[in-house]
């Protein structure tokens, strides 16, 4: 599927002010797969895939077959949100699981 500004894969990425014991740079990330466009009352915005744990697979997989993951898992968060409601009030579930990443060093 191509990419459009309706129909995308959309990361977003924050550079943590916290870092690994070792002194490494630690980023925290977000990812949707936006499938068209939402109009509700007073709001328009990006419709997005309900389903977040496909995009967040996708993200690992692509850095994996990039060859940039030196190691990966998921983490398991206490009490983490399974499902909500978007801006537009469109609905999204998850298992609310983190997938952490080690990148290989350059």
């Amino acid at each position: 599927m191509l990419n459009t500004f309706m129909k995308r894969h959309h990361l977003r990425l924050w550079r943590s002010p916290a870092k690994t014991t070792g002194g490494r740079e630690i980023w925290l990330g977000a990812a949707t797969h936006d499938t068209g466009l939402d109009v509700r009352p007073g709001v328009v915005s990006h419709a997005i895939d309900p389903g977040l744990d496909a995009e967040r697979a996708k993200v690992g997989a692509d850095l994996l077959v990039a060859g940039c993951v030196a190691a990966e898992r998921l983490v398991t968060r206490p009490n983490p949100l399974s499902e909500g409601l978007t801006a537009t009030g469109a609905a999204w579930r998850t298992d609310g699981r983190l997938l952490v990443i080690e990148l290989k060093s350059p």
